[in-house]
């Protein structure tokens, strides 16, 4: 599937990013939140063995691995001119090598409970930011209506999971870290600050190349961030199976076909439209508990679900001028 785009498709979206919603939109849109919805369980299954930092730079070299592989197999060649280089390389930190240390640490230290919902604020540091720096994605009542009913709906997703449903929503914070529950904010904002850097100066570098450069580049700076903090212990490799198919699934799936797909659709749809996807994450954790934990989905379930859409329902619709 050829998902470059084409200038002046780049160029009209640019002008209106809520223009030309196509069905192959769509299916990238939740094909992006499952395969980033089912990181939370296996970045769970792989700390058993190795610690955060470990899992962030594997995680990023089998998707750097496979990013150059569809690159050449595109004919594609990184950028080489240094102003886009630079602009890569702060990409590559803010969206990749600040937001997964922050996100597994954070993630080591508090609840899954706490964790979704702290993940669930990209969105919404996604709109203020977009508002502010983006023309034509400022706030408007559809965005803000969309904003808190997916925001509604994906704490009732969380508090479905939760055993003790909204009431244990309350007593969330009392065993967490506040470091752990300020990194995962911190990761949260991280994300949101990429998103719109991207769509602001990077619009015009081709989804594989922007894609493949960063993450190629996070790829080096994560190895040498773990090689310096752990120069002094010997390196030491997964054993488990599991543990290595959860880094290959995330490599591959989360991050290699997750970032070409999601440079494409933030080209056409804009930050804040793409930022939604995060909504569905807590839903598609909730779903593969029920597959594979047992688990029984319960009134919050369908209750949150419904917000979730119907958020971001609202935000899709087309206003008329």
């Amino acid at each position: 599937m050829d998902i470059a785009l084409k200038k002046s498709d780049t160029d009209t979206h640019s002008h209106n990013p809520m223009n030309h919603t196509t069905p192959r939109q769509w299916i990238i849109f939740f094909f992006l939140a499952v395969a980033w919805g089912s990181s939370y369980l296996w970045i769970k299954l792989a700390l058993r063995e190795i610690t955060p930092g470990r899992i962030a730079a594997l995680r990023v070299c089998f998707a750097a691995m496979g990013l150059l592989v569809l690159l050449h197999g595109t004919r594609r060649k990184f950028p080489r001119d240094r102003a886009t280089l630079a602009k890569l390389t702060a990409l590559a930190v803010l969206s990749i090598v600040m937001p997964f240390h922050l996100l597994i640490w954070g993630a080591s230290q508090i609840s899954s409970v706490l964790t979704g919902i702290l993940n669930g604020t990209v969105p919404l540091f996604t709109v203020i930011l977009a508002h502010l720096f983006l023309p034509g994605e400022q706030m408007n009542l559809l965005k803000f209506l969309g904003l808190c009913l997916g925001m509604a709906g994906s704490v009732l997703l969380v508090a479905s999971g939760n055993p003790h449903g909204l009431a244990g929503l309350t007593h969330i914070g009392a065993s967490s870290s506040i470091a752990g529950a300020l990194a995962i904010l911190a990761a949260s904002s991280c994300y949101a600050m990429g998103a719109v850097f991207a769509r602001s100066r990077l619009q015009s570098v081709n989804p594989i190349t922007l894609a493949t450069t960063a993450t190629c580049i996070a790829a080096a700076l994560l190895v040498l961030i773990e090689l310096t903090i752990n120069r002094h212990v010997t390196p030491v490799f997964p054993r488990l199976p599991l543990t290595w198919v959860a880094l290959v699934w995330m490599g591959l799936i989360g991050s290699s076909a997750g970032y070409v797909l999601y440079f494409h659709l933030l080209a056409a749809w804009g930050a804040s439209r793409v930022s939604f996807v995060m909504y569905l994450a807590p839903l598609v954790a909730m779903v593969l508990g029920m597959l594979f934990l047992g688990e029984r989905p319960g009134l919050l379930l369908y209750a949150g679900t419904a917000l979730v859409f119907c958020g971001i329902g609202v935000t899709n619709i087309r206003q008329r001028t």
